[in-house]
């Protein structure tokens, strides 16, 4: 390896998908990275001031300087040219981010023979590549949104009848009861069983707010409420059989039910779907009738 240029950089070196290792450490004066945040800006006709909005960061580009010195510079430089021309992406390791997936966009580079003998000035640009998925919301970052959709339910069943009305402040409360018992969850002070325990009587909730004939602004506020709190449930069960809401298609008893849903886990699945719902008459449920249980597509792997 030549003697590196630059003291306080320990890697620099790109393998392309062809598996040609580029070994540039010796050769690198120094670089620049640009880093974009993904805000645009909105003009608005004769309005002073801008809208700015985060539409998802793009790559992160990176140019390198780099400078190759002696009397086989250009063999040195065709071979690095070469290799990346034919492929262009692989794996960079960049002296301050380490290892990343990137492409190699451009070779940029300059001699004076006038003022240097034997020396090649390049900068190659590299980009970031792939897609970068963001970050997954908190599950008491969803509860808290449906926290805030069930105090909507209760402002919208206000001003209609007394039963109604209190069917609505049922909502928000047990919607911020979710929200307390996931915190809980996620600090350790309580557990899954906690959390699906207050889903349960949201969902039956929000339920009977749609029996008594609620205003639709109300239904939707609250219907949105329990799907960010099923989110949050299973966000924060991930891994484990996440729940879903199932509508009855025909007249059947839950057994019957489970035993088609679930084949030998029935007994099991009956069980917790009597524990998350009301059921009245588990020998004839009817038709339309929702009911919180584990989604049947998921996979339970057996470990004996």
């Amino acid at each position: 390896m030549a003697t590196p240029v630059l003291t306080d950089a320990e890697h620099f070196d790109f393998t392309t998908l062809a598996g040609e290792r580029l070994d540039l450490y010796g050769a690198l004066l120094s670089w620049s990275d640009d880093i974009k945040t993904g805000v645009v800006e909105k003009l608005i006709v004769k309005r002073a001031g801008a809208i700015h909005q985060t539409v998802g960061a793009p790559p992160r580009r990176m140019d390198c300087q780099c400078v190759l010195v002696g009397s086989d510079v250009r063999t040195q430089f065709n071979r690095i040219a070469d290799a990346i021309v034919a492929e262009p992406e692989g794996l960079l390791t960049h002296p301050r981010f380490g290892a990343r997936r990137a492409v190699c966009e451009s070779i940029a580079s300059s001699e004076s023979p006038g003022d240097a003998i034997d020396v090649i000035n390049f900068t190659l640009r590299f980009s970031e590549t792939g897609l970068r998925d963001p970050p997954k919301p908190a599950p008491s970052a969803q509860a808290s949104v449906a926290r805030t959709q069930g105090n909507a339910a209760a402002t919208a069943s206000a001003s209609s009848s007394a039963a109604i009305a209190a069917k609505g402040q049922e909502v928000a409360d047990r919607s911020a009861g979710f929200l307390v018992a996931m915190q809980n969850a996620e600090a350790g002070l309580g557990s899954l069983l906690d959390v699906d325990a207050s889903l349960s009587s949201l969902a039956i909730s929000v339920g009977d707010l749609d029996t008594l004939g609620a205003p639709k602004a109300a239904r939707t506020a609250a219907m949105l409420s329990l799907a960010y709190a099923l989110k949050a449930r299973n966000r924060f069960a991930e891994g484990r059989p996440p729940l879903i809401r199932y509508q009855i298609k025909s007249i059947a008893s839950l057994g019957a039910l489970c035993q088609s849903l679930y084949g030998s886990r029935g007994r099991d699945e009956k069980a917790a779907i009597l524990r998350l719902n009301r059921i009245a008459r588990p020998f004839a449920l009817s038709t339309g009738t929702t009911l919180l249980l584990t989604d049947p597509s998921f996979k339970v792997v057996s470990t004996t």
